[in-house]
C-alpha cells in the first residue's frame, strides 16, 4: 500500500534550509565529540589565532568522517538523528519503512562527498557543493544522494520562528566550538594569560631571592651547584648530591615557558597551590634567564629541580647565590650545563 498519500510533507524546495540547518547541527555534535574527546585524552593543543584557519580545514574532513559515521548508525537505530529530530525530520524508504545499515551509509556516504565535497579544501569547496545541492533540490525536489539510496526525507513544514531557532541554536553550537578552540577548553586555555596569572609578581620574585641569598650568607655549607645536570653539595654539607631529572613525559624544554607551566600544573598537583614548590619553579625560570636561559628551558630547569628534590627526599630545592670560593667558570649554554646555586629545605 502506497503511503505517499499519507506523508506529511512531499519534497519540496522550500523544505532546503530545515535539512540545512538540521545537518549542521548534527555537524556541529560531531565537533563537539571530537574536541571533547581529545581533551580527554591529552590531545588538545592551544590554538593560536594565525593558525585557526589551518586547524579549522584540517578538522572539517576529519569531522566529516565522524559525521558519516554517526549518522548512518542514527539514522539505522532511529530513523532520524540529533539535528534532524530537532526540525522535526525523519529518512525512510520511498515505501515509508525504515532502510538497513547498508543504505543509510550510502546515503550519508553520497551526502559527504556531493554535499561538501568530503570538506577538502573548506570552506570554499564547501560552499560551492551547498549551492549546487540546493539548485538540484530546487530543480529535482530531492538530493542526489536520497536519489541513489532511494530514500526521502519526511517531516512537516516548519513555522518560521521553529526554523530560526533551531538556525540560531546551531549557529550558538558552533560559536561556543568556536570559543573552545581559541580561548580555552577547560585544558586548552591560552597560555600567555595562565604563565601571567601564575607567574609571581616582581615583589614576590624579589623577596624569594633576598631569602634565599640570606639563608646563603647564613649557611654556606648548605649551598650546592648546578652543574652538568646534577645538584652538587660539600661533603660536609647535611644535603646530599643528587641527579637532576626530568619528570616522566615532561615536554621538551624547547617549548615555550606556557606549555611547560600548563603542563606542570595537570600533572603534579603542588605545583598548582601557590606553595614552596610553584615559588620554587618560578624562581629557577627567573634565575635560568638571568645566566641566559631561554625561558622555556629555564622553567624546566625549574620543575626537574624541584621534581628530583621531592623524588629524593632533600625537600624543596631553590635557587641561591654561589659563594666567592665557589663559582665555577664555565659558561652555561643549556638547562643541563646550567651553572647556578641550589638550597634545599625539608
Amino acid at each position: 500500500m502506497s503511503t505517499h498519500h499519507s506523508s506529511p510533507s512531499p519534497t519540496r524546495p522550500e523544505r532546503a534550509w530545515p535539512r540545512f540547518w538540521a545537518r549542521q547541527f548534527d555537524y556541529a555534535i560531531c565537533w563537539g565529540i571530537a574536541t571533547g574527546t581529545a581533551g580527554l585524552l591529552g590531545m588538545a593543543s592551544p590554538v593560536r589565532l594565525p593558525n585557526l584557519l589551518i586547524v579549522i580545514a584540517i578538522g572539517a574532513m576529519l569531522v566529516g568522517v565522524l559525521h558519516l559515521v554517526y549518522e548512518a548508525l542514527m539514522l539505522t537505530v532511529f530513523g532520524t538523528t540529533i539535528g534532524k529530530s530537532v526540525f522535526g525530520l525523519r529518512v525512510q524508504t520511498r515505501h515509508g519503512r525504515k532502510a538497513e545499515f547498508s543504505r543509510f551509509f550510502r546515503r550519508s556516504l553520497g551526502a559527504w562527498l556531493w554535499g561538501s565535497y568530503a570538506y577538502v579544501l573548506f570552506p570554499l569547496a564547501t560552499l560551492f557543493a551547498w549551492k549546487k545541492s540546493y539548485d538540484e533540490f530546487r530543480l529535482n525536489g530531492r538530493t542526489y544522494w536520497d536519489k541513489q539510496s532511494k530514500t526521502r526525507v519526511i517531516g512537516a513544514v516548519l513555522p518560521l520562528w521553529h526554523l530560526s531557532a533551531g538556525a540560531a541554536l546551531t549557529i550558538a553550537a558552533f560559536g561556543m566550538i568556536l570559543m573552545s578552540l581559541t580561548a580555552g577548553r577547560a585544558d586548552n586555555a591560552a597560555p600567555s594569560t595562565s604563565l601571567t596569572q601564575s607567574t609571581p609578581p616582581p615583589a614576590a620574585a624579589t623577596e624569594s631571592a633576598a631569602v634565599a641569598a640570606s639563608a646563603a650568607a647564613a649557611n654556606s655549607a648548605q649551598i650546592g651547584a648546578l652543574q652538568n645536570g646534577n645538584a652538587v653539595f660539600l661533603p660536609n654539607s647535611a644535603q646530599k648530591s643528587f641527579a637532576i631529572k626530568a619528570p616522566p613525559a615532561r615536554p621538551s624544554s624547547n617549548k615555550s615557558a606556557e606549555e611547560l607551566a600548563i603542563w606542570a600544573e595537570r600533572t603534579y598537583p603542588y605545583f598548582v597551590a601557590d606553595g614552596p614548590e610553584r615559588r620554587a619553579m618560578f624562581a629557577w625560570m627567573i634565575a635560568g634567564t638571568r645566566v641566559g636561559l631561554p625561558r622555556g628551558a629555564a622553567l624546566a630547569l625549574g620543575i626537574d629541580t624541584v621534581f628530583s628534590g621531592r623524588e629524593n627526599g632533600s625537600g624543596v630545592c631553590w635557587p641561591a647565590e654561589l659563594p666567592p670560593d665557589r663559582m665555577p667558570k664555565e659558561v652555561a649554554s643549556g638547562p643541563e650545563k646550567a651553572v647556578l646555586g641550589i638550597r634545599c629545605e625539608r
